[in-house]
């Protein structure tokens, strides 16, 4: 009986310092994991989220200047063809504003946030998208787009979107 609990205190107490041993590791596998690299700033994530809601689905332009940069650079997937055959939809913030607005005009457009990712200076985000045209039709699809911020603002976004569940939705594509 005496060397049974010898051998139980032996072996909590080897538990004790493997444990401890073991939060060692993690405490100096996490305290290294960011070291060489720049800290992420949240504001990226923040300069995409405020595009999104407050440009996209609020229609406030004067907001352009302050999220993009000039020389922004806006790409769409060619329907039906794949994320590989990207084209510019618009180039430079006048040419971006201008897009959005014959967007705005013929449609409301309202977003559901599904997830938003931040690596560096790269922000993806995953939506559901619905437009509702002023012809009382409406359409609902899945949105990816991914931004590139430098210097707090966007200077590319590249989008894909389900064009073909858009277009069934709207009666454009029979089934």
């Amino acid at each position: 009986m005496v060397k049974c609990l010898c051998y139980r205190s032996r072996f909590s107490q080897q538990m004790k310092y493997s444990f401890c041993f073991f939060l060692f590791i993690i405490i100096l596998f996490f305290s290294n994991c960011h070291s060489g690299k720049p800290e992420i700033s949240p504001s990226a994530k923040e300069v995409v989220l405020e595009y999104i809601n407050g440009v996209i689905v609020g229609k406030y332009y004067d907001k352009l200047p302050l999220l993009l940069s000039d020389d922004f650079v806006n790409e769409l997937s060619p329907k039906f063809r794949g994320p590989s055959n990207n084209h510019i939809i618009s180039q430079g913030l006048d040419a971006h504003r201008e897009h959005l607005q014959s967007l705005h005009h013929e449609r409301d457009i309202s977003v559901k946030i599904l997830d938003v990712i931040q690596e560096d200076n790269i922000v993806v985000i995953m939506m559901l998208v619905t437009h509702s045209y002023k012809d009382g039709r409406k359409a609902t699809f899945p949105w990816a787009g991914f931004f590139t911020v430098e210097d707090g603002k966007i200077t590319r976004a590249r989008h894909i979107h389900d064009t073909l569940l858009e277009y069934i939705q709207l009666n454009e594509v029979s089934r």
